[in-house]
């Protein structure tokens, strides 16, 4: 009884010293009339907050705004040459663009250069055709995430389930080495670099030995699990 005692204590030290590692938070909500978009204004450098009142919402068009995430140069970047082309595009046309226009327009942008830049958008706004909108189908459940908002209490006995968890699986070894999502000490960049250096070695000593490997990509694995 003493030894769970003492382990509640320190987890519940723990819980309440270990800094916790949040991202920005932005969102785009339709209603009647009209559109609602959000974003908070903490700008972070790793743990340094850098500026605490950075505003991410950009303005694209006189309708149509976009909420920014990720590497604050990349984002202003990837709006203000939307934002030229939608301008462009509007004196073309002769009448405002629409929002699935800009929001095809960002995704591009995104798409084709993923692996320089670092950015999450979100595009909203209105126009004649559909109103209000965050380019998402109203009708399509995936357009939705729940949000849970748990007390303490919750979070303190969460703490101390996983932590008896995973001393029953460190102490018996029931985790395979490869192993490095989720578990206090590792991360998955040095998962990269090990399957870097591994495929490596293995090349400078072909043909005595050979590199495998197995791509496993989950989607919204926890939106797709059964459940009754």
């Amino acid at each position: 009884m003493n030894s769970v005692l003492n382990m509640c204590d320190d987890t519940a030290l723990d819980f309440m010293n270990t800094e916790e590692s949040t991202g920005t938070t932005i969102m785009a909500v339709e209603f009647d009339g009209g559109v609602v978009l959000g974003a908070d204004s903490r700008t972070t450098m790793g743990a340094y907050v850098s500026n605490r009142v950075t505003d991410k919402l950009t303005k694209l068009t006189d309708q149509i705004y976009v909420c920014r995430s990720g590497s604050a140069a990349d984002t202003k970047a990837i709006a203000s040459i939307v934002s030229y082309r939608l301008d462009m595009l509007s004196m073309e046309l002769g009448e405002p663009v629409s929002v699935k226009t800009a929001a095809n327009d960002v995704r591009q942008i995104i798409y084709n250069y993923r692996e320089s830049l670092s950015a999450s958008m979100i595009v909203a706004g209105w126009d004649r055709k559909l109103g209000g909108q965050p380019n998402k189908d109203a009708s399509c459940m995936g357009s939705y995430r729940p949000i849970a908002l748990t007390c303490m209490t919750c979070k303190l006995m969460k703490r101390i389930i996983l932590r008896r968890i995973t001393f029953h699986l460190m102490n018996r070894n029931m985790l395979p080495q490869e192993q490095y999502g989720f578990r206090k000490g590792h991360s998955t960049i040095e998962q990269i670099l090990y399957f870097v250096q591994r495929a490596r070695d293995a090349h400078n000593m072909k043909p005595s030995r050979h590199t495998m490997a197995v791509f496993l990509d989950l989607t919204k694995a926890f939106d797709k699990a059964w459940k009754k």
